[in-house]
């Protein structure tokens, strides 16, 4: 199989902002889309006061934004996003770290998107998202499918793995196996949400990143190598399509003076960063300078022109574009919205 790496064609491109969320810094920029708006996580200038910014993707002005009730409570942390209809759900932290038992600590929350009035609390709850016709928490007592539009529990199953996903169709585990040694796994189960039976389970040598649909396919990014204690989470080198009991195929890898792998929105790309002075700016102050080019799965070999971004590399796709953070010489950081298409190779 051919090795893709990032083409050296003279077709280079500059992204261009065509829309900015200002004041948002993240963590990871945990976010949701309900028809044409989007739901990110954003922190406030003093970065310890997040909320939910809604965003028009087609005017590509922020139209809401919503939080907790100040006074019942204030988030140092929001991890998740999730809307349904009306209702606009989120957890969060009351702190940065707690001593066990940690009552308190974690709190979801559920908020009306018309009043943005907070219509539930739900203490010492974690949420994992939306799918499957339910909302997925846990709390002490495990894992539970929640009415989307009450919070009601409507039952709940065995369910003993990390991290949960709802997507192409299923309800997945993932875990983690020895994160800090080289011979890192992660374990893939694929799980009823009926009754949490267990109907698949497979382990991948390194580590798996989301699931998502492609097409008729699932596929992930995912990473084999060495891991040291230091890079934990090290960047995907290639990509898995993931079957309904085993990994079906797994792309060449992609060298690390290459880039490494990234998949939005159905899309695969070949990623690099790198150190420049950001002389857009006026100033000498070090940037970061994002390049991404496209990668054609028939052929695994980069394709298209290759894209520049002074920003952070993209978080995520929404409404037909990438989104990446920016942030200058001020220390000012905002989320971006670039023109680099996305859809099928040669649209």
């Amino acid at each position: 199989m051919a090795t893709p790496t990032a083409s050296q064609a003279a077709d280079t491109r500059a992204a261009a902002v065509v829309a900015r969320v200002p004041d948002c810094s993240s963590w990871g920029y945990p976010y949701a889309i309900s028809g044409n708006d989007l739901f990110v996580v954003c922190y406030g200038p003093s970065t310890i006061e997040p909320y939910i910014a809604r965003v028009n993707m087609t005017t590509n002005k922020v139209v809401a934004t919503y939080g907790p009730d100040p006074t019942k409570m204030d988030f140092t942390y929001i991890h998740h996003v999730a809307v349904d209809g009306s209702q606009l759900w989120i957890d969060g932290t009351l702190g940065s770290a707690c001593v066990d038992p940690c009552t308190g600590f974690n709190q979801i929350v559920r908020i009306n998107l018309a009043t943005g009035k907070t219509a539930l609390i739900l203490s010492d709850w974690w949420l994992h998202g939306l799918g499957l016709g339910y909302i997925w928490a846990t709390d002490k007592s495990g894992l539970a499918k929640l009415d989307p539009a009450t919070g009601a529990v409507k039952g709940r199953i065995p369910f003993e793995y990390e991290t949960l996903q709802v997507a192409c169709g299923s309800l997945w585990g993932l875990t983690i196996n020895d994160p800090e040694m080289a011979d890192a796994s992660t374990t893939i189960a694929r799980v009823d949400p009926a009754n949490g039976r267990v109907l698949a389970t497979f382990t991948e040598p390194g580590l798996v990143d989301e699931l998502q649909q492609v097409g008729a396919e699932c596929w992930a990014s995912a990473y084999t190598g060495v891991i040291t204690v230091d890079d934990s989470q090290p960047d995907s080198n290639h990509f898995d399509r993931i079957g309904l009991s085993a990994i079906e195929f797994r792309s060449p890898v992609i060298p690390s003076s290459q880039g490494y792998a990234a998949l939005f929105a159905g899309t695969f790309w070949i990623l690099d960063t790198d150190t420049q002075t950001d002389n857009a700016q006026g100033s000498a102050v070090p940037a970061t300078l994002t390049t991404m080019q496209r990668i054609d799965p028939a052929t695994w070999q980069s394709v298209g022109p290759t894209w520049t971004y002074t920003g952070d590399t993209p978080e995520f796709a929404a409404g037909g574009a990438l989104w990446a953070g920016h942030t200058d010489n001020a220390n000012n950081t905002e989320l971006e919205r670039l023109n680099v298409p996305l859809g099928p190779i040669g649209s």
